[in-house]
């Protein structure tokens, strides 16, 4: 699952001199888990947009190397319907700016067949230098924003941990296992066919005997 952007990511991490120690953290009553590189503040609030009006929002915030990491759950539970036009006004509300530059980058997928969750990624860049990278989801009622702002002059500006935040959300609560046939995840108790992800990774080679399968969070 995105093992290609992540893989580089993480391999790109582990060979750093000094980096953060990054960890997943569940947050259930959400249905949602994320990582950060390092325990990220909570602050809950109100969103408010013309279209979504007024709506609890939780960020949860963490900083490493002048990048600010921040994770933003809306809850829509009274309109489940506006998902696509609220995805759309936050894309819209992120790009608007005097100058600022913006590009669509990739549109990733989690979980598979029925279960899935499609999303928007966008890099952003200010005139002062600033980057955001953004990603975009609705599921479940929820809006989610994850984004990684990168200061003109951080230290990390060029870590991998920007790609790391991007890619690692789990929106499947009771984890995934591994198909060692395919190299691909999959989500936990959803055994349906078609929810399997059957995507040729190129260069991918199964192992030479059955191997157990794991799970993993």
């Amino acid at each position: 699952m995105r093992l290609a952007i992540l893989g580089f990511a993480l391999a790109a991490l582990a060979l750093s001199p000094a980096h953060a120690a990054w960890k997943e953290y569940e947050y259930k009553d959400l249905e949602v888990a994320k990582e950060f590189p390092s325990e990220p503040k909570v602050e809950k609030g109100v969103y408010k947009t013309p279209l979504a009006v007024e709506a609890p929002q939780t960020v949860y915030t963490a900083v490493d190397g002048g990048i600010t990491y921040s994770f933003t759950i809306v809850d829509f539970k009274d309109r489940p319907e506006a998902g696509a036009n609220l995805v759309g006004e936050a894309a819209s509300n992120l790009i608007k700016g005097k100058d600022f530059t913006y590009s669509v980058d990739d549109f990733p997928l989690y979980d598979k067949g029925t279960a899935s969750v499609y999303g928007t990624i966008l890099t952003i860049k200010k005139p002062d230098g600033e980057k955001t990278n953004v990603s975009l989801f609705f599921n479940k009622s929820r809006l989610y924003i994850v984004k990684a702002v990168v200061a003109p002059n951080a230290p990390n500006k060029f870590s991998p941990g920007v790609a790391r935040f991007l890619e690692t959300i789990r929106f499947h609560m009771a984890g995934y296992g591994f198909d060692y046939a395919t190299g691909h995840d999959y989500p936990i108790g959803d055994d349906r066919p078609g929810n399997r992800d059957n995507r040729v990774i190129p260069g991918y080679v199964p192992p030479p005997a059955p191997l157990p399968t794991i799970s993993k969070k």
